[in-house]
Formats: structure tokens, C-alpha cells, sequence
């Protein structure tokens, strides 16, 4: 009957659920198995052509040393904003003043001129601003590392000592689609949700599009403006003014990262629109329920080896649906839960049938 193979279903779900809660770092791993090695077999995804980062190369280092004096950062910002970029981003804060040996007070109000020209502009948020401008913006540049300790997600919104902070790669979307005819959808940054990261390559900086600080700075010394609008116009442009490497946060491709390079991969992806979706945790609890009464209603019907035989096809084929959707769509199913359930399942189903009949005899 219906009820019992809902009622079986139930049960099993229920205790899949409880299982797996005493273990998170087994469900965790098994449950993102397919996204981890999807992002490893998969055909190299492109990055956005609107996205492009300047980066610290060997010239920029021997020119300017390892911190960059904030009035060569307004000068690079100026040029960014002349050469037409749509919306940009610095990672940098606004948390200290300028030493005298890199400018002192002089370079910092060289810094503010240039964001207020270019602004909105969106900077690294901090919990202490020394230098005060109404024309930045400020994103966080946090990841959310799961149980597994790797990180696949990135929180929108992130409250800070109680302050709601945007994500920095979501902020700097939303600023490019302010731009006229782009603002049709609602904004990402406001979202309280969590995106999951579609990295390019091995999810690294040099992954992505880059532009050497030393060019950008041997072309506004030069006056070039068409060789800037080249490579600006009409794009996003994140400027990194100190080097990046290796960072604390483990990607899914096995590359640890630093907050901000994940960030410009959300922010890649989301130019891209090519996004990565999971079920919420009520549809997938729903799908695990499903799964397990159709198998419990197989077992009650059929004989022992012909029910069997059904359930270890409808587990294949869950199984096949969730690669597919995952290939086509880039929607995430659950996996442990609903095959721990069809587990208990049988093992339920096969006491009940053996209850069942103990009592009719």
C-alpha cells in the first residue's frame, strides 16, 4: 500500500538524515563528490572578455618596490577610469594612513582625489577606516570553508561586528550592470545567499585575464589612450597593488587561494552567467523521500530479487540524473542522503515484509 511504502520512505529519510549528522566531513565530501570532480574532468571554462585584473609583475617590483606608494596607485586608478572601465575595484583599504617614506598625507589625498573622480569604486572592507570618502564602496573578502575544510562557496552577504557587507566580487557586478541597459535584473550584493564558485582553470589569478602594472603604467606615462582603451574600455577592472600568492582557502581543483582571487572567480562568473546551483535543503530532503518510496512501494510489491533489481536501477538512475543535471544545467543533487535512505529502505522494507507475514501466520 501507499502508506506504508511513504511511511518506510519516511523512516528512512529521517534516519539518513541523523546518520550523516554524526558524521559532516564523510557527508560533506560526499555530497560535493560530483561538483569536486566535475571542476577537475570538465572541458577549461573561458574567462569573462569584460573582466580584466592588473597585477604586480618583475618591472613593477624593481620600479616601485614591494608596497606601492598610494599616489602611483591615483595615477593607475585616473588612467583605468579615463580609458572607459565600466566599474573597478582595488584591493586595498582604507585602514591606515600613508608612511612618509611612501608619500605621507600628500599621496593619500592624491588617492581620495582619484576615487572620488572615479568613483564608485569598490575597496576591501575593514573594520577601522582611517581615511574617510563617500566615493568607495566596500566589500568583504571572506569564503565559506565547509566541514571538508575546502571552500566552494562565497557568502553575498557577510555581517561584519553587526554590518552587512556585500562581497566584493558581487558588489563590483553589481556596479558594472548600473551601467545604462544592464540594470534589468536585481542586485546580486543585497542577496543574504551564498554563490558557488565556477573557477576557470585551477581557480588561480593567472587563470584569469591579466594586464602587467608596468604596461599600464609605460602607457599613461606615454599618454597612449588608445592602447589603455584597448584594454579598459568598457570593461571591469580590479586593481591588485600588492603581489598574490598562495592563499589559506583550498579549492575544489586543489589550489589554495587568497579571499580575493576566489572573489574574482564569483566575479567571473557571474559576467559569464555560466553559475552553479543547489538544491535547497527542503527539495533536497523532499527528493530523498521521494527516492525512498518508490523503492520501499517496488519492495512491498514485487518478490524479493525482481523488487532488488528495481531499487538498485532507480539508485543508478538517480545517480545518472544527477550527472547529467549537473553537466547540462550545473545544478547540484544530492547524493548521500537519498542512497543512505534507499539503504535503509531495504533493510526496513525487508523487516516489515518478514513482520508482515509472522503475523498473518
Amino acid at each position: 500500500p501507499l502508506w506504508q511504502a511513504v511511511a518506510i520512505g519516511l523512516v528512512a529519510s529521517l534516519f539518513a538524515e541523523g546518520l550523516w549528522r554524526l558524521a559532516p566531513v564523510t557527508f560533506t565530501t560526499l555530497d560535493w563528490a560530483l561538483y569536486d570532480t566535475w571542476i577537475r574532468v570538465r572541458a577549461p571554462v573561458a574567462g569573462s572578455e569584460l573582466l580584466t585584473v592588473v597585477v604586480r609583475d618583475p618591472d613593477s617590483d624593481e620600479r616601485f618596490g614591494p608596497v606601492l606608494d598610494r599616489a602611483v596607485l591615483a595615477e593607475v586608478l585616473h588612467a583605468v577610469h579615463e580609458a572607459g572601465a565600466v566599474a573597478i575595484g582595488i584591493d586595498h583599504r582604507l585602514d591606515h594612513a600613508s608612511p612618509a617614506s611612501l608619500g605621507g598625507a600628500a599621496s593619500d589625498a592624491l588617492f581620495m582625489e582619484a576615487l572620488q573622480a572615479a568613483g564608485p569604486v569598490a575597496l576591501v572592507h575593514d573594520a577601522e577606516t582611517v581615511l574617510q570618502t563617500g566615493a568607495a564602496m566596500m566589500g568583504h573578502v571572506h569564503v565559506s570553508t565547509q566541514p571538508d575544510l575546502v571552500t566552494r562557496r562565497i557568502p553575498l552577504m557577510a555581517a561584519i561586528e553587526a554590518q552587512a557587507v556585500p562581497a566584493f566580487g558581487s558588489l563590483l557586478y553589481d556596479l558594472y550592470r548600473q551601467a545604462p541597459l544592464l540594470a534589468a535584473e536585481p542586485l546580486i550584493s543585497v542577496r543574504a545567499s551564498a554563490e558557488i564558485l565556477n573557477p576557470v582553470g585551477d581557480g588561480s589569478l593567472s587563470a584569469l585575464q591579466t594586464t602587467p602594472l608596468s604596461w599600464v603604467w609605460t602607457s599613461l606615462k606615454q599618454h597612449d589612450r588608445r592602447e589603455l582603451e584597448g584594454r579598459f574600455n568598457g570593461k571591469v577592472v580590479v586593481i591588485l597593488p600588492n603581489a598574490v600568492g598562495r592563499g589559506p582557502w583550498l579549492l575544489a581543483t586543489g589550489q589554495s587561494v587568497p579571499g580575493i582571487v576566489a572573489h574574482l572567480h564569483l566575479l567571473n562568473g557571474l559576467l559569464t552567467g555560466d553559475r552553479i546551483r543547489v538544491t535547497p535543503r527542503g527539495a533536497a530532503f523532499g527528493l530523498t523521500l521521494l527516492v525512498a518510496a518508490c523503492i520501499a512501494g517496488a519492495l512491498l510489491r514485487c518478490k524479493a530479487w525482481t523488487g532488488l533489481g528495481f531499487a538498485a536501477v532507480l539508485a543508478l538512475f538517480y545517480v545518472a540524473t544527477a550527472v547529467v543535471l549537473l553537466w547540462s544545467l550545473r545544478l547540484i543533487l544530492p547524493l548521500p542522503l537519498p542512497l543512505a535512505a534507499a539503504g535503509f529502505v531495504i533493510i526496513g522494507t525487508v523487516a516489515w515484509t518478514h513482520l508482515t507475514a509472522g503475523s498473518r501466520m
